[in-house]
């Protein structure tokens, strides 16, 4: 039987949108600090009939950070920006006891330390009143991660390597005069295997 996790976070962060630079620049910014209690689990268990899958509370965890994200526009159909994401996560009371059984966690899986997004935007007026035209390309990646919370004793090489993925979208505003738009989107570009 498992128990609610519960946790606080406490988050300082600043937020700027204005021209006062000489164009038009949105900047957002923030570090965080959260701590979790009864973190919930997969306990994987091996009995007489076989291996068990159960829910377990690890006692605590901490995740440390940071994010910020930049938009600037020098002309009406030009933006460009890009954001980043630091995060440290991690177990700070790591040992469990199930059925018998003590279990070690650590590290903490499916939190990449490093990731981030770069993107261009385009547009132009088309002929008359028939609409808009926007290209944007995007370009996310992030580091390495682990995929299991036991990867540092019961499951070892459980790493996911980084990976860059590329997306694109073509957009059409006020198609034809009217409120309609569609687009157009491709995500992973280069056709990239990742996990």
């Amino acid at each position: 039987l498992f128990v609610p996790e519960t946790t606080k976070d406490v988050e300082l962060g600043l937020k700027y949108a204005g021209d006062s630079l000489g164009l038009p620049i949105t900047f957002n910014a923030d570090v965080f600090q959260q701590w979790v209690k009864n973190i919930q689990r997969a306990a994987y268990i091996l009995t007489p009939q076989g291996v068990s899958l159960l829910t377990a509370n690890v006692p605590k965890a901490k995740i440390s950070g940071a994010e910020f994200d930049l938009a600037v526009r020098p002309s009406e159909w030009v933006q460009f920006g890009l954001s980043g994401n630091y995060t440290r996560a991690r177990y700070t009371s790591d040992t469990i006891n199930v059925l018998g059984n003590t279990l070690v966690y650590g590290p903490f899986a499916d939190v990449p330390k490093w990731s981030g997004t770069l993107f261009g935007e385009v547009g132009m007026p088309l002929a008359g009143d028939t609409g808009n035209l926007r290209l944007r390309a995007d370009v996310y990646g992030q580091t390495k991660m682990p995929f299991s919370n036991t990867g540092a004793t019961t499951s070892p090489a459980t790493i996911l390597p980084g990976y860059v993925l590329v997306n694109g979208r073509l957009t059409w505003d006020e198609m034809l005069g009217s409120h309609l738009s569609s687009s157009l989107f491709v995500r992973n570009l280069f056709n990239r295997k990742y996990y």
